[in-house]
């Protein structure tokens, strides 16, 4: 590819829809949240319906679950949770999470 000041470079062009989905799922814009969302089930598990997301602070994601037993299974697997997040939703979105015994009302 010739450039203005004459040098010749080479450069791998990529689809548009690719760029700005990457972007996308680097920054936690509404999109990548509602993407959260739709996948809570499968970042969860059968018993997603007892872990409720009850808010977004910056990357920080607060559950607040009903059961006392899945509360405790779901710290121990804190870490393969947010990998989970990060693979389906992107880096940026999530990097942390705090879970909380409660009810959601």
């Amino acid at each position: 590819m010739k450039h203005c000041r004459g040098e010749n470079k080479t450069s791998t062009f990529h689809p548009a829809g690719d760029l700005i989905d990457r972007v996308m799922r680097n920054y936690s814009g509404v999109g990548t949240r509602e993407v959260l969302f739709e996948n809570w089930q499968e970042i969860i598990g059968k018993n997603a319906h007892l872990a409720v997301i009850y808010r977004i602070k910056g990357r920080k994601l607060a559950v607040k679950v009903s059961d006392p037993c899945f509360l405790q299974e779901l710290v121990l697997r804190r870490d393969e949770i947010l990998k989970k997040i990060k693979e389906r939703c992107g880096q940026g979105l999530i990097t942390a999470v705090d879970f909380r015994y409660g009810r959601d009302s």
